[in-house]
């Protein structure tokens, strides 16, 4: 057999290229935190800092439920993206296949998937940026190669993430679960900056056993590696997730059909906005975790979206003539296809 890297094909190539630069990490979001759920009432994006934590309580937590936070790195340009496939340390990337075209996904207007992603990457959020309640999914390629991308990185202070959905053909699809499948055994490195997020990178494949890969400060750290194979290592996933979202096609906007609602402290100048049903606060409150987290979904889940707009996610919800109990603050995350809505 020859071994012998193959040509990155040329679609593709271009794609990935333009997409780099915006791409950066994508993202399994966590599950319902028992952390502290007091609103930011004022909340804004701060930058992460780069600078050691006078804190020990602030620095980053290991945990692959960490929110996400930062953009991809300037340090790490569009054109960084190679050509051909790129040693990396502990092993050598899979090219995609010559005759891999994403040209022979029929068009067609993608339907929303179900079951769980075969691979999903986290953005890496750090916790002034998004709570862990709200951190979108950023990617997610689900086994009948539809793809689930959002922007925006979910703090409650600003609007629900934007989200899109596409397909990638069949071919990139199993060039990606053995692509992931070997980045998933790479050293990523601990970087040495403070104050950043974590991204997870998970891989699913039906009947194998879940695994994943939390990186932290991917991608705004990955200069401050000082072992060239972990670097090598970083941006070899780099490469391969532009890879994936720059072979989509068919791409479309997508509403989610699922919302994670968690109650959470009152504050003051909060948006308020009148609960539209049909189902109500009332009986969600009921069913509520102890970490106050629940699921809205169907008719409901779309009218919520409507109301809530371009306001943030953190709101004052009412629901007149419903008695006692029936209102109160939260604040919303958007949930993908396959995504646990309250685990504990």
């Amino acid at each position: 057999m020859n071994s012998s890297p193959q040509p990155f094909p040329a679609n593709l190539r271009r794609r990935a290229l333009s997409f780099a630069g915006a791409c950066g990490a994508v993202v399994v979001l966590a599950a319902c935190s028992t952390a502290d759920r007091t609103p930011a009432v004022a909340a804004t994006s701060a930058p992460a800092s780069t600078a050691p934590s006078s804190n020990p309580s602030s620095n980053p937590p290991s945990s692959p439920t960490a929110p996400i936070t930062a953009s991809p790195p300037s340090s790490i340009p569009a054109t960084s993206i190679p050509a051909t496939s790129t040693p990396a340390a502990g092993g050598t990337a899979h090219p995609v296949p010559a005759d891999c075209d994403t040209t022979s996904v029929p068009k067609a207007v993608p339907r929303t998937p179900s079951g769980a992603p075969l691979i999903s990457v986290t953005a890496g959020a750090n916790a002034w940026i998004a709570h862990r309640d709200t951190e979108p999914i950023r990617l997610a390629l689900y086994a009948d190669g539809t793809v689930i991308t959002t922007k925006g990185y979910g703090s409650i202070s600003e609007a629900l993430p934007v989200a899109s959905i596409g397909t990638v053909a069949d071919c990139l699809r199993d060039w990606a679960v053995t692509e992931f499948g070997d980045l998933m055994d790479l050293n990523m490195g601990q970087s040495q900056v403070t104050d950043q997020g974590t991204t997870v990178v998970t891989l699913a494949p039906p009947g194998r056993t879940v695994r994943t890969l939390p990186i932290y400060a991917f991608g705004s750290g990955d200069d401050a590696l000082p072992d060239p194979a972990q670097r090598a290592n970083r941006q070899r996933l780099h490469t391969a997730i532009a890879t994936v979202t720059a072979g989509v096609v068919n791409q479309t906007s997508w509403t989610p059909n699922r919302l994670r609602l968690i109650k959470t402290a009152d504050g003051k100048n909060i948006p308020a906005h009148r609960w539209p049903g049909p189902t109500t606060l009332r009986t969600l409150l009921a069913g509520r975790t102890g970490q106050g987290c629940m699921e809205v979904t169907g008719e409901t889940a779309a009218r919520v979206i409507k109301e809530i707009g371009s306001e943030p996610m953190l709101a004052r919800w009412d629901d007149p003539g419903r008695g006692t109990g029936s209102g109160g603050t939260f604040y919303l995350g958007i949930l993908l296809p396959g995504q646990p809505a309250c685990a504990i």
